[in-house]
């Protein structure tokens, strides 16, 4: 276990090189990847390159956040036309010795009751875990737990740790690369418990 930087989670959006300048100058073993900088630079040179400038940093990769369009909003085309650089993503991400990618499920619609966005929403993320783990790359989801996220919304989706579990299972059983990311805010606000945590196993 390491402390790793995200500086998406602190709020704050700073260029990748500079986020692994603080990492470094704030004894941070790991960080969170920006793939879209790191892929440029991999464009602009080559996938040596970006490895190479990594591997400078002396960090340790933490996770990367799963940049296709798989929401309710995303249309059909926009999903797959995404899949592609998640391909070159997750290539490179392996290079680079990062073995987790990850994301959060909105915890609500106005568009979709729940079996309409389950429907829609299993399938493109069944075809993501697919991607990741042919390049050895773990999935993790992320549930929102507060209830004010919801309390505007029409419909009520995936919330709760037990909810999201039986949501990966739907999706993560043949790729066997899927999991939570916990937070322990949410885990708290959806009003789980330290017993909650103890059922899951380490494949979870």
């Amino acid at each position: 276990m390491y402390k790793n930087l995200s500086m998406g989670a602190l709020g704050h959006q700073v260029p990748f090189d500079q986020a692994c300048a603080l990492a470094q100058k704030n004894n941070f073993p790991g960080v969170d990847l920006d793939m879209g900088f790191l892929s440029r630079l991999a464009i602009s040179k080559s996938s040596q390159d970006a490895k190479d400038w990594f591997g400078s940093t002396g960090l340790i990769a933490g996770s990367f956040g799963c940049s296709v369009a798989w929401r309710e909003s995303d249309s059909d085309r926009a999903y797959a036309d995404s899949l592609g650089r998640l391909v070159e993503e997750a290539k490179l991400a392996a290079e680079l010795g990062c073995t987790r990618c990850v994301t959060w499920v909105m915890p609500c619609s106005d568009k979709y009751d729940f079996y309409q966005h389950f429907n829609l929403t299993v399938p493109r993320l069944r075809r993501v875990a697919d991607i990741l783990g042919m390049y050895g790359i773990m999935f993790g989801l992320e549930f929102v737990g507060p209830a004010t996220k919801r309390a505007d919304k029409k419909y009520d989706f995936v919330h709760t740790m037990d909810g999201m579990r039986a949501f990966v299972a739907a999706f993560g059983m043949e790729s066997k690369n899927t999991g939570l990311l916990l937070d322990a805010y949410h885990w708290w606000t959806a009003h789980s418990s330290v017993a909650d945590l103890e059922c899951l196993n380490k494949d979870e």
